[in-house]
């Protein structure tokens, strides 16, 4: 036991054995924190909200790391103090050798401290820098131009590192630039490290040579292990990555902005002119009705007067709007470039998303007179707004068609309770509600999955070129450039992995749209792109919603078929399409159905519709007599066509 403590303390070779210490703290930082990041960016040590990082930390977990951090420091400073104390130097020059490696190693636990205590941020840097300024007073002894080298490599080291991490607020310096500036910072503090070693030599009366012992080359060979290991971990991720790139671009096309916008526009020019009045209609237009429009209100005598006068009160806007949207409806005008895909502007989505929630509270209206041509045409309406929508190729314009698809089914369902469309009416419905599930909904799929490659490929151009700020940021954060994760990877192969990682994530999630829906996701989530993420999980939500719910309106349009024939509704129905969530088939109920009724009457003018807010809230439930069709919604169980199940719906009594 004797020996090992000698051993490990350096009885025999103090200078070594502070020198040895040193290049421990050195590597051993970089191996703990390598660990640390694996973990960090697989998810076990922090969780993702939003694209919001924090760090949920049980106490016993985040003891652990930082007592290891701070294990290895201690060494250090026992080995360096024991070596002076041998050498009978005093605590200056002990002050001039520890201080700068100090600085630079203790930066991660002065974060934590930062981030645990936000308070303590300014006192914190006030008190790194007064140190820093009063280490050139520490110099003396024999050793004071080696020590001044040192402290002078050491800072300027230092001082670069800090100013990559803070950012600069001149010109973007971009990746060369960042990689020299970088590259000068790491020789600086390798020159520091060697000017160490030679202070230490000189203080030890030893040759500079015998300070690289068998201990320090396997602590540096292991940091070559880890830099390799992070570099083959990143290899095949990036090669898996780039052939389905290339299988995407085999499929659908070049992967450019420009080939995008010939796809989005087609054989049809976009009329800014159309645009701007469709705008200037929708800011006129001051109607405001409950924001989940559905025949499943319960409206009063006073409610239904009410919302019948707020309809006339914008006859006139709304009925220029109903003109506009009657015709072939031009693309909106876009411009598709590499680094402006994220400015693209869509200009169309909430004049049409709002369009659709009135139309379908004035087909409703239409029926309750009995004015089943105006129904039909609202109907129609409807359809030549979603039409139009389906030019969209990007996962928001998809979205939004869904959201008016589902819209357009509500309407079917009035109809189909008004019981005035005739059976060649009813087929032809039901054919084209297949063709949507088959034709339309797949080519949007592949449309969009295209896009959004080509747009990911913009986004993260922009951040590699670190012009993501410039777009994005706001506030003190604007026009700070930092050196992209792509400008760090010669230096620290972690990085290339991470990027690596939510490259392969990104592109997969939507190469493999819609896919299904991971249970517990949340942990996969990295702080980069998690907004792209949740889109994408929101994405494949609606659209398996939407491929149900045309599947249910089916089967209640066979049902409504089957009455006309039969008299009634049949009790069972056999061979039901499959629920594309679980691959069961759908459920069928004749008699008594749960009725969810939307619980708020919450109404908004043009500027409070979003075209991307989730419809849901509180409900109300009861039970009405009728036929339904339903399928497990995102929680895949059965809730008798309630909480999130798919559902349609016919009721044989009870009116509106």
């Amino acid at each position: 036991m004797k020996s090992f403590w000698n051993k490990l303390l350096f009885r025999d070779a103090p200078a070594q054995g502070a020198f040895f210490a040193l290049t421990l703290w050195i590597t051993g930082f970089y191996l703990l924190s390598s660990v640390f990041f694996y973990f960090w960016c697989k998810g076990v040590l922090n969780y993702y909200f939003y694209g919001v990082n924090t760090l949920r930390w049980e106490p016993v977990r985040m003891l652990i790391p930082v007592l290891v951090f701070l294990l290895v420091p201690i060494y250090y400073f026992c080995l360096t103090r024991r070596f002076f104390q041998v050498r009978k130097l005093g605590w200056k020059c002990f002050a001039v050798f520890a201080g700068p490696p100090a600085l630079v190693l203790l930066l991660p636990l002065v974060n934590l401290l930062i981030c645990l205590f936000p308070a303590w941020q300014n006192d914190l840097a006030e008190r790194i820098f007064f140190t820093l300024l009063l280490f050139p007073l520490c110099f003396c002894g024999k050793g004071r131009i080696w020590a001044a080298g040192a402290f002078a490599a050491w800072g300027g080291g230092l001082f670069l590192l800090l100013a990559a991490l803070d950012g600069v607020t001149f010109a973007n310096p971009g990746i060369v630039a960042w990689r020299v500036w970088i590259g000068v910072a790491l020789l600086l503090l390798a020159g520091g490290y060697l000017l160490s070693a030679k202070l230490l030599a000189v203080y030890g009366e030893v040759r500079f040579r015998s300070l690289f012992g068998r201990s320090v080359w396997v602590l540096w060979a292991i940091v070559a292990a880890i830099y390799l290991t992070f570099t083959f971990l990143a290899i095949p991720i990036e090669r898996e990555t780039a052939w389905r790139l290339d299988a995407v671009r085999e499929r659908s096309g070049p992967l450019t902005p420009e080939a995008l916008g010939r796809l989005y526009f087609r054989d049809s020019p976009p009329d800014s002119d159309y645009w701007a009045r469709i705008t200037e209609l929708y800011w006129r237009d001051r109607t405001k009705l409950p924001k989940n429009p559905s025949d499943r209100y319960e409206l009063s005598s006073a409610e239904n007067a009410r919302l019948r006068q707020e309809l006339k009160r914008n006859e006139a806007t709304f009925a220029e709007l109903e003109k506009a949207f009657s015709g072939p409806i031009p693309p909106p005008p876009r411009v598709f470039q590499f680094k402006g895909m994220l400015d693209l502007r869509y200009i169309n989505f909430y004049p049409m998303n709002r369009f659709g929630y009135i139309e379908l509270w004035r087909l409703r209206f239409a029926l309750e007179d009995g004015d089943f041509i105006g129904a039909l045409a609202a109907y129609e309406r409807l359809g030549n707004v979603n039409q139009a929508l389906s030019r969209e190729i990007f996962m928001l314009g998809t979205q939004v068609w869904v959201r008016g698809e589902m819209r357009r089914l509500d309407a079917l369902e009035m109809l189909l309770e008004s019981g005035l469309l005739a059976d060649d009416e009813l087929r032809r419905t039901s054919d084209a509600l297949l063709r949507t599930e088959t034709e339309t909904l797949p080519r949007m799929l592949e449309r969009m999955r295209y896009s959004e490659v080509v747009g990911l490929l913009d986004i993260f151009l922009l951040q590699d070129e670190d012009e993501w700020n410039e777009s994005w940021a706001e506030g003190a954060n604007q026009g700070i450039h930092r050196p992209s994760r792509k400008a760090l990877s010669p230096f620290l192969p972690q990085f290339r992995w991470w990027l690596a990682l939510d490259k392969a994530e990104l592109y997969g999630k939507i190469i493999d749209l819609p896919g299904k829906e991971d249970e517990d996701c949340w942990h996969e989530l990295r702080p980069y792109y998690c907004c792209w993420v949740n889109g994408i999980d929101s994405a494949r939500t609606a659209i398996w919603n939407l491929v149900a719910r045309l599947r249910a309106e089916r089967v209640l349009i066979a049902a409504e078929l089957y009455k006309r024939e039969h008299g009634d509704y049949p009790e069972t129905m056999a061979d039901l399409p499959l629920d594309p969530l679980t691959g069961k088939p759908l459920r069928y109920r004749k008699g008594d159905c749960l009725w969810q009724v939307p619980a708020s009457r919450e109404e908004g003018a043009a500027e409070d519709c979003s075209p991307f807010s989730r419809a849901g809230g509180e409900t109300t439930k009861n039970t009405v007599s009728g036929v339904q069709v339903w399928g497990s919604g995102r929680d895949r169980h059965d809730n008798d066509g309630g909480n999130d199940d798919v559902r349609a719906i016919l009721r044989m009594q009870g009116g509106k």
